[in-house]
């Protein structure tokens, strides 16, 4: 049996939070707190303003003051939402934080239209308030306005829209007069257009996001190997600047060459994809694996405690290059050279870390040829 945390998670992970492709899952998110930080603000503002204006009517036409305090709690609930939104996006917030903002604000959000929504249809019902028809109109168009503008929280404008109008409509269908019966007609006519158009634009974000996913995969990515190209390992390096705990440890091939001239480039190409595979599965502890040209990789591994860590890590790569390669009909042999380098302290620069293992490992490859060291010799930093 699931426990209460499960089942919550089971229920926020699925009907609240959307099914989206895990590439763009980021991106996502981001697009949606860019909507609850720039709309959300203004549609409660509208919302307290047009409340302002629904009392103002209701005064015009002298409604008692007792049927005013539903108006007024919502226009100090607008008041207080804002103080809160614009006080939570003040300072930076982490990913989990993000998840947390998009999926309270969708609770919230859904709340506060279900009590709308079924206040508007009892208000009508039962005649409590001499304007009542103006309750579900209001409610109807703040409904379109939220689906409109938050349509990227798919969730929040599909339920504001089911919300905010069905409960009325259906009321109108129910217990209306005959214009109040069109009226209620036409009202969910427009709300099941809106929920079209609110879903075609949410595939349409899916479909922008997950093609700017894709130019981005190819702009960072090796066309041969599928690891990351230099313009990602240089982009990756920018970040961690003031990372004490960085280390890199640079691969190259030895004889790639006599490869590519005795069985030719599709075998040296088959080859290096076979070391891009073997490399990714031996080193999943790395920050980031990429081929930098030719026969020449760089393992990025940005949380280094120690010497002994790093040499497990750098002894498992080579490891994973001695076997001979299965290319086709050929067997062809493989090994390949290291060298590794860990940050020294926070003055040593990222440029010059990275020089420290090219170092290291043109000095190794100096020591492939002796008795001991062979070609796979690890030359420590």
């Amino acid at each position: 049996m699931m426990d209460q945390a499960a089942v919550r998670r089971k229920w926020t992970d699925g009907w609240l939070a959307d099914r989206v492709p895990p590439d763009i899952a980021d991106d996502l998110r981001h697009a949606q707190l860019d909507s609850l930080i720039t709309q959300v603000p203004v549609l409660l503002a509208v919302a307290g303003l047009n409340t302002i204006i629904l009392m103002a009517v209701c005064a015009w036409n002298g409604l008692p003051l007792s049927q005013y305090g539903w108006m007024g709690g919502l226009v100090a609930y607008t008041l207080v939402r804002s103080h809160y939104v614009k006080r939570g996006f003040q300072s930076a917030i982490t990913p989990e934080q993000q998840r947390r903002v998009v999926r309270t604000s969708t609770i919230a959000a859904i709340a506060m239209l279900a009590a709308l929504g079924v206040t508007a249809a009892v208000t009508y019902a039962t005649s409590l308030f001499d304007r009542s028809l103006l309750i579900p109109m209001s409610l109807g168009f703040g409904a379109i306005s939220i689906a409109h503008c938050l349509y990227r929280l798919r969730r929040v404008a599909l339920a504001s829209i089911a919300l905010g109008i069905g409960p009325g409509a259906l009321v109108l269908l129910a217990v209306g007069d005959f214009e109040g019966k069109m009226l209620g007609a036409s009202m969910l006519s427009v709300g099941w257009l809106m929920m079209r158009f609110v879903s075609a634009q949410y595939q349409q974000l899916i479909d922008n996001l997950s093609l700017h996913q894709h130019i981005r995969a190819i702009a960072n990515s090796d066309p041969l190997t599928g690891l990351a190209n230099r313009r990602a390992v240089d982009d990756y390096l920018a970040v961690q600047t003031d990372n004490d705990r960085l280390a890199v440890a640079l691969i190259d091939l030895d004889g790639f060459k006599q490869v590519n001239d005795t069985h030719g480039h599709d075998a040296g190409d088959a080859l290096l994809r076979a070391v891009a595979e073997r490399l990714r599965v031996a080193c999943e502890s790395a920050g980031l694996i990429g081929r930098l040209g030719g026969d020449e990789f760089i393992m990025i591994l940005p949380d280094i405690a120690d010497e002994a860590q790093l040499n497990a890590i750098a002894t498992g790569a080579i490891a994973a290059l001695c076997l001979p390669a299965h290319v086709g009909d050929l067997q062809l042999p493989l090994a390949a050279s290291i060298g590794q380098a860990r940050r020294s302290g926070s003055q040593e620069t990222v440029k010059q870390l990275v020089k420290r293992a090219d170092d290291a490992l043109y000095a190794a490859k100096r020591l492939r040829n002796t008795p001991q060291a062979t070609r796979r010799l690890l030359h420590l930093a």
